[in-house]
């Protein structure tokens, strides 16, 4: 097997099992196709751009363990660090060759193309630019920083997720800014439940065991008195070594109010992500399709049978 072999067979592996492990229509993937159909586009429109996004996806998931410290297992064996960040540039790389492509064939640099490859690369400047905020060691982040870096990196990127599929089936500037306010609060929404959800995890290698601060640290770090402030610091710093120092850190937390308050912020960005699709007016149907994806995500409340379009 030669080098070239083994980095497409690593990328292809990598390709397979993210495809094992969406979920049918409702998978992240979804939302260009899905963004695409209700602004007036086929599904067929819209797969170089949700190619384009779901290359970018896979290259931001790598990045960000390599940045963390995660193991990364790809194909049965473990990969190192340097080997996913090679991978994550080719994933880069493919993303704006997938806008480039036509059925196989390279399209013409139409004003549609130029529009996508530009907001596809800024958008990777901006996710760039709140990752460095996140991990670089002399930024000092407090509640109101750490939104700012979750608005980079979530919100922006769900955003361009919606906004590039409805570019692929109109040029209209309001009706693509309700596509873009759509899928910045879905970013943000995601991000929110994906910090709840590893707040309340106590196995390991869970955020609060590994010293990753997260929505519900900041928050309870804003409202704590200087006492309780110095309490909770000195848990999180002890927490990798040393579980009840995690557990006691997650129990003030809770007192603080740090869970309540990520669950109220999900909620305002709920709403926030109802009241757009209300104002796109979508026909009965595409209105459905997006409502549907967003409960088989949890990110809009289980409504009754007769409540969900068919």
């Amino acid at each position: 097997m030669s080098d070239n072999d083994s980095y497409a067979q690593l990328i292809v592996a990598l390709l397979d099992r993210e495809y094992r492990q969406e979920s049918g229509d409702f998978s992240p993937t979804a939302l260009p196709l899905l963004t695409c159909k209700a602004a007036g586009g086929t599904i067929d429109d819209a797969v170089p751009a949700a190619a384009a996004w779901r290359a970018l996806y896979i290259a931001a998931k790598l990045l960000d363990d390599v940045e963390d410290g995660t193991p990364i297992e790809v194909d049965g064996r473990r990969i190192t660090h340097p080997e996913a960040a090679n991978i994550a540039t080719g994933f880069i790389t493919l993303s704006n060759l997938a806008l480039l492509e036509r059925k196989g064939k390279t399209s013409y640099f139409n004003d549609k193309v130029k529009d996508l490859v530009v907001e596809f690369n800024r958008a990777v400047l901006h996710m760039a630019s709140g990752q460095h905020r996140d991990i670089s060691p002399d930024e000092d982040l407090d509640l109101e920083s750490y939104r700012e870096v979750m608005s980079a990196k979530s919100g922006s990127f769900f955003q361009l997720a919606a906004w590039a599929g409805a570019r692929c089936a109109t040029d209209d500037v309001g009706t693509l800014s309700l596509f873009e306010a759509l899928g910045y609060n879905l970013g943000m929404m995601l991000q929110l439940n994906d910090d709840l959800k590893d707040f309340r995890e106590s196995s390991p290698g869970n955020d609060l065991a590994e010293g990753h601060r997260t929505f519900p640290v900041f928050y309870a770090l804003s409202v704590a008195s200087p006492f309780e402030r110095e309490r909770l610091q000195k848990w999180l710093a002890e927490a990798r070594e040393n579980q009840q120092a995690e557990e006691n850190a997650r129990n003030l937390i809770k007192v603080l109010g740090g869970e309540v308050y990520v669950l109220a912020e999900i909620m305002r960005y709920r709403r926030r992500t109802t009241k757009v699709l209300e104002q796109m007016n979508l026909q009965d149907e595409t209105h459905g399709e997006i409502e549907k994806w967003l409960i088989r995500l949890s990110l809009l409340p289980k409504k009754s049978n007769n409540q969900i379009h068919d």
